[in-house]
């Protein structure tokens, strides 16, 4: 079968794993300080222009890599993905930076694509490269290595390979110029060079993404690529934890912003959980109704209920100030009683919002309860505690919780 007759999807695929494998042997020589033959000095290459845009067309859409540390901005009739929906992406790096065999972050990152009914139009995409070049000088010398052990392949199989410069930003960046023979099926991968950087106090290795677009003339896809900027990397929660789980320290516990995943580093680390209580001081009742009573640290919540009329829901609401450690939750103890196996519901609120229940048929006694929060308190706050009774059962239902105290785990 000839291969001009193939498919221009199945030419971008085989061709990119030509590049890939002979890529990857480029690499492998270069680590073991095999010398190259680059360009010589004195032949001036291309360099294609991009300035980075100062404003951003209107109705286009931007998209921000925290994780990764760069944003780009595209039209909305584009398809989107990124890797955080469906893409084969990267796993999240573990701080400090290990070398990507032990820590896996390298693949696509993200990609574009706009298509008609049988064939895609264009396309970009950009990939996490697992290669780590000291300086954007360095990584120049290794690209056209590439090019240069690749040209007489590609000659070989009627295909042009070039070394191009990309100018983004100020800076400019090697690019490597594909065509196959019929001229229809254009390409070029643009590799961006991301200098070290310091996240909380760990100086990161430099990170080199590729960006690929094609056809290479899309003046649509220039203007995409020319949005291409570096922001500051803020690790998310699951990096910190790995982190803190490949390095066996909680220091990088300590970082981490969901109570959750922060507690469950610490006992993950530790194999036991540290539990902290505060005593909450019930003297603040904001509002109550039906019969509460509250004596030093105890509440009693009284409701009946006679044949089809009840009494209605007993609750008292109390306000509370947190101390100087944060609290994740509220811990207490409950007795119900009720002549027909306490048919009866206690709801906890925390700022108006329901945190729990208690349901009497199945826990009429319960000890040790505790009902967490969405976040963490903050250090000396403010805030409102409820609780509400609500009887099923014929008679008069009581309620007594006792021992309530904050509850921080770590």
């Amino acid at each position: 079968m000839n291969w001009k007759n193939w498919p221009y999807w199945l030419r971008g695929g085989v061709l990119a794993l030509i590049l890939m494998l002979v890529g990857f042997m480029v690499q492998m020589r270069w680590l073991n300080r095999t010398a190259y033959i680059p360009v010589a000095n004195n032949v001036s290459l291309p360099i294609l222009t991009q300035e980075s845009m100062l404003d951003i067309p209107a109705g286009w859409n931007t998209y921000k890599d925290a994780e990764w540390g760069f944003q780009i901005s595209y039209p909305p009739q584009y398809r989107f993905l990124s890797a955080k929906d469906n893409l084969n992406g990267p796993s999240h790096y573990v701080l400090p930076q290990q070398p990507y065999t032990e820590s896996g972050y390298v693949g696509k990152l993200l990609e574009l694509s706009i298509s008609d009914t049988s064939t895609v139009k264009e396309l970009l995409q950009i990939v996490l490269l697992p290669v780590q070049p000291k300086s954007l000088d360095m990584l120049d010398t290794l690209v056209q290595g590439l090019v240069a052990s690749s040209t007489i392949a590609y000659k070989k199989m009627g295909m042009s390979l070039d070394f191009k410069y990309v100018s983004i930003g100020g800076r400019n960046l090697p690019a490597i110029s594909n065509t196959f023979p019929d001229g229809k099926y254009t390409q070029i991968r643009i590799y961006y060079f991301q200098p070290s950087a310091t996240i909380l106090g760990i100086l990161l290795p430099p990170k080199l993404f590729r960006i690929d677009y094609q056809p290479k003339d899309s003046t649509v896809l220039r203007q995409v690529v020319s949005t291409i900027k570096t922001i500051p990397v803020v690790p998310p929660d699951s990096s910190l934890y790995r982190s803190a789980e490949y390095n066996k320290d909680t220091f990088w516990c300590d970082k981490i912003s969901g109570s959750e995943i922060k507690t469950a580093c610490y006992i993950n680390l530790r194999g036991y959980p540290i539990i902290d209580r505060f005593p909450v001081n019930l003297k603040t009742v904001v509002r109550k109704t039906g019969a509460v009573q509250v004596e030093d640290s105890t509440i009693t919540l009284t409701t009946s209920k006679i044949g089809d009329r009840g009494a209605g829901a007993a609750w008292v609401v109390f306000g509370i100030t947190t101390g100087a450690e944060p609290w994740q939750g509220i811990t207490f103890d409950s007795e119900m009683t009720n002549g027909e196996k306490a048919q009866a519901l206690l709801t906890v609120y925390w700022d108006s919002q329901e945190i729990g229940q208690i349901d009497g048929r199945i826990f009429a006694s319960y000890n040790d309860r505790a009902f967490f929060f969405g976040t963490s308190t903050s250090p000396n706050s403010s805030h409102v505690l409820g609780f509400r009774l609500d009887s099923f059962a014929p008679s008069t239902t009581s309620v007594s919780v006792s021992n309530i105290a904050g509850e921080n785990v770590q």
